[in-house]
């Protein structure tokens, strides 16, 4: 980084705070610090808010998530530092499958969507290029890259469960409980952490041909990973596909906010996140800010939903554009919703 942070701090607030966040010596808790602190600002500077971009925003709310995680996640169990010499199973497993993808790149061509540049802003360029690129990787690698990313997650918890399962067996084993955590608290201190075995890479064949397999039986559902949009009805987060909804008598006022987010004209305007949050407890729900931008809405207990759902407030707090598209699509797969499912009263 060439510039001087010092002088920055006092030059463009919250310039400085993003830096910072740039910075590879960044840990989740300074990043969680910074993150605090550049939310005060751009609350106590309105206009600096504009004056960011719409890219800028959702990737600071992506951020803001993550770090949230970790934090939450670090009180309950030890987290090892990141190392890609120890042989951590996730590292190393993420590392070999971004190895096969990028060994691809040049195989693919897809010029006619994005020469010039400006043709991905047509119409159903981007979904076709992506969908071009989804038919690619099934013949290359045997699944749709969504799936790749999903089973490594499942597997290297599956690995995480079955140490989990021995830790325990271990432990019940031992006749005084208090007398485990002394040995094992004594270990703790006296061991470095002992990263999970990771198994030798298959040869690429091998691979290719045991994922096609596993395609074959896979249920008819999209992975969390989809990078195109999904062409069926999705099943909710628990694995439950969605039930006929409930139809909702609501105001004139939330009437509207949901017929702007279902509706299917082209030009259908944009939402307010304030109107949109006022409709969501009009509905039942409560509305607890998270971290960052990002904000949960629980149902009530008579609503016939259990589910809460986290979603970000936008740039500019206007919903609009691709937005629209991406909040009713979430909706719809979360609860089943649509437009005909309110009724002003």
């Amino acid at each position: 980084m060439k510039c001087n942070l010092k002088k920055l701090a006092k030059a463009d607030k919250q310039l400085y705070y993003m830096m910072r966040l740039c910075q590879a010596e960044t840990t989740p808790k300074d990043a969680a610090d910074w993150l605090k602190k550049l939310a005060e600002f751009t609350e106590s500077h309105p206009t600096a808010r504009e004056q960011m971009g719409e890219r800028e925003a959702d990737a600071l709310n992506d951020l803001a998530v993550v770090v949230g995680f970790i934090q939450d996640l670090s009180l309950l169990v030890s987290m090892p530092s990141l190392s890609h010499e120890k042989g951590q199973m996730f590292v190393s497993q993420s590392q070999n499958l971004e190895a096969e993808l990028v060994g691809l790149k040049d195989q693919i061509d897809l010029l006619d969507f994005a020469l010039p540049i400006d043709n991905l802003l047509e119409p159903g360029m981007a979904e076709g290029a992506l969908k071009k690129l989804d038919r690619f990787i099934i013949d290359k690698v045997g699944t749709k890259i969504g799936f790749l990313y999903e089973d490594l997650v499942h597997e290297c918890f599956a690995v995480l469960e079955s140490q989990c399962e021995m830790e325990n067996a271990r432990m019940e084993g031992q006749q005084q409980v208090m007398e485990v955590m002394e040995v094992a608290a004594i270990e703790r201190q006296h061991r470095d952490w002992t990263p999970v075995p990771v198994a030798a890479l298959q040869p690429r064949k091998e691979r290719v041909e045991q994922r096609r397999r596993k395609e074959k039986t896979r249920p008819a559902h999209s992975s969390v990973y989809e990078i195109t949009s999904a062409t069926r009805a999705e099943p909710l987060a628990g694995g439950e596909p969605a039930s006929s909804p409930r139809t909702f008598k609501v105001s004139i006022s939330t009437a509207e906010v949901f017929s702007t987010l279902f509706g299917k004209a082209k030009s259908r305007g944009a939402v307010n996140w304030t109107d949109f949050a006022a409709a969501m407890v009009d509905l039942g729900f409560t509305v607890v800010p998270k971290d960052g931008s990002a904000y949960t809405f629980s149902p009530s207990e008579g609503m016939g939903v259990k589910q809460s759902i986290t979603m970000h407030r936008p740039h500019k707090s206007r919903i609009e554009g691709y937005k629209l598209l991406a909040y009713s699509q979430r909706l719809k797969r979360v609860y089943g919703w649509e437009e005909r499912t309110f009724e002003v009263s």
